[in-house]
């Protein structure tokens, strides 16, 4: 056994240890990713309601 191999095994379990880990924390994420992004969604929503009532509420007294 040559400890230049035995280093390179390491080194290649290192790494597919790390893509395992980065894999799995991807995989964990995408859920509160997704989750997130449809809260965002859902204010831009209110913010829209709330932005025509103001308008309304404006062009109303402007009439009055």
């Amino acid at each position: 056994m040559n400890p230049i191999h035995t280093d390179f095994t390491l080194l290649i379990q290192t790494i597919s240890f790390l893509v395992l880990v980065l894999f799995t924390g991807l995989l964990i994420s995408i859920p509160f990713v997704l989750r997130k992004r449809k809260k965002d969604q859902d204010i831009l929503e209110k913010l829209d309601r709330v932005i025509d009532i103001l308008e309304r509420e404006k062009n109303n007294s402007n009439h009055h």
